[in-house]
């Protein structure tokens, strides 16, 4: 009788600490549950770097009045953190391609959801037939001001990108874009590792660069966003 008690009793302590384990939150997701203001969507970098093919872009720098189009040529989505798009230009038939590289099965981390750190690195390579120029970092979600990442370049070991700014709205001449964020990279592998500066606008992706070294500014004039 005491036997058969004492299995009974394990029993029932089992199933106690499985109950207790179920109503255990998520280390992954509990932070954006509890303080959702402090989680950023795993999309976001989407709204930023992923346009449909019909999309395009055309950039003028402010001295020269040099003009280049920028059209979309590839673009792949999927439901998680995952999608693929590359940029053509028209001025010098370089192509622009944009992916992420997410962290897998790390707290705060989620490929579908909110997330409360850094977890989405967006890559952006530049080349053409016969030239590849670089692939490095150009964005990354989690992003909060002065937050920073390691973007490689191979002439400079510690070259970083920072988010310089995080702005409600942006206006160039009489065109005013929604919340963008600005990007600081002393040395940009893509631009001959010139200092820039680059503008992303949500929903509308790249609406100013800056390359200092050069003295150029490059602005968004026209643009068509494919729905």
């Amino acid at each position: 009788m005491k036997h058969t008690s004492a299995i009974t009793l394990s029993i029932l302590l089992t199933c106690f600490l499985v109950a207790c384990k179920d109503k255990e939150p998520n280390p992954n997701t509990s932070s954006c549950v509890t303080n959702p203001g402090s989680c950023q969507s795993i999309s976001a970098a989407k709204d930023f770097f992923l346009f449909k093919i019909g999309s395009w872009w055309v950039y003028e720098e402010e001295t020269s009045h040099v003009r280049d189009s920028m059209y979309v040529t590839q673009y792949n989505n999927t439901t998680t953190y995952d999608f693929h798009m590359r940029i053509e230009s028209g001025l010098d038939g370089y192509l622009y391609d944009f992916w992420p590289v997410a962290l897998h099965n790390v707290q705060g981390c989620s490929e579908t959801g909110a997330v409360a750190r850094k977890c989405v690195f967006i890559k952006r390579s530049k080349g053409k037939q016969g030239d590849f120029v670089a692939e490095s970092y150009a964005f990354f979600v989690q992003y909060n001001l002065g937050d920073s990442l390691g973007s490689f370049n191979n002439h400079y070991d510690n070259n970083r990108i920072y988010i310089s700014e995080k702005l409600p709205a942006y206006a160039i001449d009489n065109n005013t874009f929604g919340e963008t964020v600005k990007i600081y990279e002393p040395h940009t592998a893509q631009e001959h590792d010139q200092t820039t500066h680059h503008y992303y606008s949500r929903g509308v992706g790249l609406i100013r660069k800056e390359l200092l070294d050069s003295n150029q500014v490059w602005n968004l004039v026209n643009y068509h966003i494919e729905e």
